[in-house]
């Protein structure tokens, strides 16, 4: 009789899922090709996250306008067969925003090599977290290549907004 293996979609905690995830790559053996990636569970007012080596996520809270940066420990993913992933736990509120990113923003450069760094993304992200995700992403955007001043982007630039309604 074989025993059947649990398989992640049977997995509720996000760092359990990702500690699977991290030795399922290892043991593939692919030679310095890793995977960085975060992953967000929101139910029920609450939000369940973890990280393998991306950014920081920022949370805009509605009431207050202040945003919060989430700052998880985790390698990216098949770096190592046995690493632990931190799980975080949120209350979200009505009209509260998540900002998940690349890195490819924050490290982009001015003509002087400076990177436009979290702390500017960050208060980009402050002046707008109140809006809808179009012009969340449309103002990050923009204000990325402001500073670059007609430099070219040198990384891919990803961002994802989540909107928490009521």
């Amino acid at each position: 009789r074989r025993q059947r293996q649990m398989c992640i979609r049977d997995r509720e905690d996000t760092a359990e899922i990702f500690e699977l995830m991290s030795r399922t790559l290892g043991e593939m053996n692919m030679k310095r090709i890793y995977m960085a990636m975060n992953m967000v569970k929101v139910k029920d007012g609450k939000m369940c996250i973890s990280s393998a080596g991306i950014p920081p996520v920022l949370l805009h809270h509605a009431a207050s306008g202040l945003v919060e940066e989430i700052l998880l420990s985790g390698l990216p993913l098949g770096c190592m067969a046995r690493i632990g992933y931190e799980q975080k736990e949120y209350e979200l509120s009505s009209g509260d925003t998540l900002l998940m990113m690349s890195d490819g923003l924050p490290e982009g450069n001015n003509r002087a090599g400076e990177e436009i760094g979290y702390e500017r993304i960050k208060a980009l992200f402050g002046e707008v977290g109140d809006q809808n995700p179009d012009k969340i992403v449309k103002h990050l955007v923009e204000g990325g290549e402001a500073w670059a001043d007609g430099l070219p982007q040198g990384d891919d630039v990803t961002l994802i907004v989540l909107k928490v309604k009521s």
